[in-house]
């Protein structure tokens, strides 16, 4: 599914209504002009999706491996709840947000990491917005600390 032309709104209840119409989704594609983020001035977002919406994604679309989304808010009150989501083992490798609002980089890093595990730090991500190579690295940091205590529980595991 793929939406780029002028501007638009797009908020959860959007996102619950395509999750639930189309759970086998591969690829979302609500960005802006398709795959890239060089288009002049950002589209005028009214409203946008949050956390809840990750959540929707992950549970509903389990063949999803590429989104694409206008705006993305990932505000304190969320961050500061980060450990009452679960790890998801998802398999979404390709994320682009032309816009993301977060509270906290290394915080928003580690949430992003919670619901899509797999994503490829090396495709561009976040370029529209102020800071993005923050969030980025922050995702890379987080997708390295779970995978170092991955392995130590495995060692520990195999030891025991």
């Amino acid at each position: 599914m793929s939406y780029s032309e002028g501007d638009f709104t797009v908020d959860d209840t959007d996102i619950n209504n395509i999750a639930q119409a189309w759970p086998n989704l591969a690829v979302l594609d609500l960005g802006p002009s398709g795959t890239t983020f060089d288009i002049g001035p950002p589209p005028v977002i009214v409203t946008s999706p949050g956390v809840d919406s990750l959540c929707r994604l992950t549970s509903k679309c389990k063949q999803l491996r590429s989104l694409q989304l206008p705006h993305l808010r990932l505000p304190k009150s969320v961050l500061d709840k980060l450990d009452d989501y679960p790890q998801s083992n998802h398999g979404l490798n390709s994320l682009q947000i032309y816009r993301v609002d977060v509270a906290d980089w290394s915080q928003g890093g580690r949430l992003l990491d919670r619901f899509f595990p797999r994503l490829d730090i090396g495709r561009p991500m976040f370029q529209g917005t102020p800071g993005w190579d923050f969030l980025e690295y922050a995702t890379f940091k987080a997708q390295c600390s779970r995978r170092v205590a991955a392995r130590e529980r495995d060692n520990l595991n195999r030891a025991g």
